[in-house]
């Protein structure tokens, strides 16, 4: 078991700088046009919801004409840990609030995308990392 510890560790290492840049991740390779928002002045029903659910809102960007969010946020929880009692109602309740469209998160904490989008009775949640 002494063995595959060093092992273990030196694998995780080799994935991690294998991690590509955020402006290199999949999500932002996909993305266009995107405008960061003035948080200060900008009203949505996301945005209270999220401060609601104690997430602190660094960023906003609309990209892909306006109609794409990705919110940068730092998450009082890992996003692949509390999914059960945290992220699966936030997400839940990010449906009713963006209009049902989809929208990514960037977990700043976590270095970790978070993409979700919605079917008529389903909702499919992607993960992505990226390197800090």
């Amino acid at each position: 078991m002494v063995r595959i510890m060093p092992l273990l560790l030196a694998s995780s290492v080799c994935v991690a700088q294998e991690l590509p840049a955020l402006n290199a991740t999949e999500l932002f390779k996909s993305l266009t046009s995107c405008t960061s928002v003035d948080l200060g002045s900008w009203n949505h029903p996301t945005k209270s919801l999220l401060i609601q659910k104690g997430a602190k809102l660094e960023k906003v960007q609309l990209c892909n004409n306006k109609r794409y969010p990705v919110f940068y946020v730092d998450f009082p929880y890992d996003p692949q840990g509390q999914t059960k009692d945290y992220f699966l109602p936030l997400y839940s309740e990010m449906k009713k609030a963006n209009g049902g469209w989809p929208y990514s998160f960037v977990a700043t904490s976590d270095n970790t995308i978070i993409s979700v989008k919605y079917g008529k009775k389903s909702m499919n949640v992607e993960y992505e990392m990226y390197k800090p």
